[in-house]
């Protein structure tokens, strides 16, 4: 299980990821800008940050430099974008992060969700 925080300004891709991530039992918060995004990383961070490129106001480049400038960075940052191929591969390599493009294929999430997972305590 995995706590995911997703970041995207577009209502209906934040609805679909919610509730695909919760069916696979994993902790899922929504965020609708990057300030959104601060606040709810102030809480508590994610395992998994989905994030969009293009937010509108500030976009997901500039909540990554405010990440790493104070509350830190999840154990996986993925960048979501509809961009041309090339930009977010360049954009995903100027931040060391993973990418995923829009349409969100569906086996691709699960094996970016896969990375960000916590280790499961064994029950005694």
């Amino acid at each position: 299980m995995a706590d995911v925080l997703v970041v995207d300004d577009d209502h209906e891709l934040r609805v679909m990821l919610d509730l695909h991530l919760r069916s696979q039992g994993h902790e899922v918060r929504v965020a609708a800008s990057a300030e959104e995004a601060l606040l709810a990383s102030a809480e508590r961070r994610a395992d998994l940050l989905l994030l969009d490129v293009r937010l509108e106001g500030r976009r997901g480049d500039e909540l990554i430099r405010m990440l790493d400038r104070g509350l830190g960075r999840p154990r996986v940052l993925c960048l979501l974008s509809g961009v041309a191929e090339d930009q977010l591969l360049d954009l995903a390599a100027v931040h060391g992060v993973a990418h995923l493009r829009k349409p969100v294929d569906s086996e691709a999430l699960r094996r970016v969700v896969a990375a960000a997972e916590r280790p499961r305590v064994p029950a005694r």
